[in-house]
């Protein structure tokens, strides 16, 4: 038996299965613009202001959420806007989260990251958070989202950041926000509102193996290999 050639198979193993988990923990980025997100591809969006109310984003408020319906496609989300309704310097922190949902009570944690906003907003700017390990949907799911305000360096007498909410036009969801200070626990409270929101959104590739499946191929690709040798020395 080749044990150098074992080892060395084993030691690549685990240093991809590092690799992914390294990457997977990463933080969130969050981005601030005056121009609203580009809706194409399969993206997701309610982007009009219609009989517009606001949600409070502090230390003593809840996380405010989403729920959203998948077409008939996988997809990746790579990232979530939101429309700020007021102005807020840097730097704050929050949490979003996005899990399956069954009426109002997340049934998963699919994801969450956290990240700093490290760029001041004013009154209507688009605040995107971009995961840093993409989250795979399934085709026609409930879905949702949350963000929580989990920290800030400024007082909140230099400015709280709020989120325009409108009255209902989307028709695969509804807004929600916890039943408890910051993230909370479920059930949380369904509303009768929408966000204003942008989910990012790419069909996911079919053949694209997951990593732990891609590694095993490779091991089993070094043993085959292996093999084929031993037999031709014969």
């Amino acid at each position: 038996m080749d044990t150098t050639r074992i080892a060395k198979a084993t030691a690549a193993a685990a240093a991809a299965i590092l690799f992914f988990a390294s990457t997977s923990a990463s933080a969130l980025t969050i981005g601030v613009s005056g121009a609203a997100p580009t809706v194409d591809g399969a993206d997701i969006a309610s982007l009009t202001l219609t009989g517009t109310a606001t949600a409070k984003f502090w230390s003593d408020t809840r996380a405010h959420g989403q729920t959203f319906t998948t077409g008939a496609q996988d997809v990746m989300l790579d990232a979530i806007t939101l429309q700020t309704s007021s102005a807020a310097p840097a730097t704050k922190t929050y949490t979003v989260r996005v899990g399956t949902v069954t009426g109002n009570t997340f049934t998963s944690i699919l994801a969450s990251e956290s990240g700093n906003q490290t760029t001041s907003m004013v009154a209507n700017d688009f605040i995107t958070y971009t995961f840093a390990t993409p989250v795979l949907l399934t085709a026609n799911t409930l879905f949702g989202f949350d963000v929580a305000f989990t920290n800030s360096t400024t007082p909140w007498q230099s400015g709280i950041p709020y989120l325009w909410e409108t009255t209902t036009q989307y028709t695969g969801g509804a807004a929600f926000s916890s039943t408890a200070n910051a993230q909370g626990t479920s059930p949380f409270n369904l509303g009768s509102r929408d966000r204003i929101f942008h989910l990012n959104l790419s069909v996911a590739a079919a053949d694209v193996p997951e990593p732990a499946t891609a590694t095993l191929a490779l091991l089993g690709l070094g043993g085959l290999m292996m093999r084929r040798r031993r037999d031709l020395k014969a």
